[in-house]
C-alpha cells in the first residue's frame, strides 16, 4: 500500500484557501492517490489546516514525472484524507524519456552511485554519481552535442 511521506508534502499557501504541494512516491499511481489511506501521514497537517481555510487543494506532482494532478479535500480522518479529483495528466512514456539514447538506460542505484548511465546491451555502466535523473538526462544531452560538433 502506498502512502505519501510527510517530507514530500508541503503548504504553498493559506488564507481561506490552502494550497498543498504533494510529491508522490515512485510507486504510486494516481488511483493511489484517490485512496483515503494514501494520505495518512499527513492527515494530521490537512486537519490542522482544515480549522484555518475553508477549502484545501492539493497539487499531486510523480517523483518519476508519471503524472501531475490537482485534488480538492472533501475530508480528513484518522485514517488519512477524503479528496475527489479536480484534474489529473498523465505524462507519456516517450515524453519522459526522450532525451534518453535507446541503447542506454537511466538507473537509480541509491547511495553513492545514485543516478547511473548503463548502456543496455552489456550492461556496463558509463557514468555515475549523478544526484538527479535530470542531472544524467542533460550530462547525455552534453555528450551527444559534443560528438556532434
Amino acid at each position: 500500500m502506498v502512502k505519501l511521506l510527510p517530507g514530500d508534502f508541503s503548504l504553498e499557501s493559506g488564507i481561506r484557501v490552502a494550497q498543498w504541494c504533494a510529491i508522490a512516491p515512485e510507486e504510486a499511481s494516481f488511483d493511489d492517490v484517490l485512496k483515503p489511506d494514501f494520505w495518512m501521514h499527513v492527515a494530521g497537517a490537512l486537519k490542522t489546516q482544515a480549522a484555518v481555510a475553508a477549502h484545501q487543494f492539493v497539487d499531486v506532482v510523480h517523483k518519476g514525472h508519471r503524472f501531475i494532478g490537482r485534488v480538492y479535500v472533501l475530508g480528513v480522518t484518522p485514517q488519512g484524507a477524503l479528496v475527489e479529483e479536480v484534474y489529473r495528466r498523465e505524462v507519456a512514456a516517450n515524453a519522459r524519456e526522450a532525451d534518453e539514447p535507446a541503447a542506454l538506460d537511466l538507473q537509480n542505484r541509491g547511495g553513492a552511485k545514485k543516478w547511473t548511465i548503463v548502456r543496455k546491451a552489456d550492461g556496463e555502466v558509463i557514468k555515475d554519481g549523478f544526484a538527479t535523473r535530470h542531472a544524467a538526462r542533460a550530462w547525455l544531452k552534453d555528450q551527444k552535442q559534443s560528438l556532434a560538433a
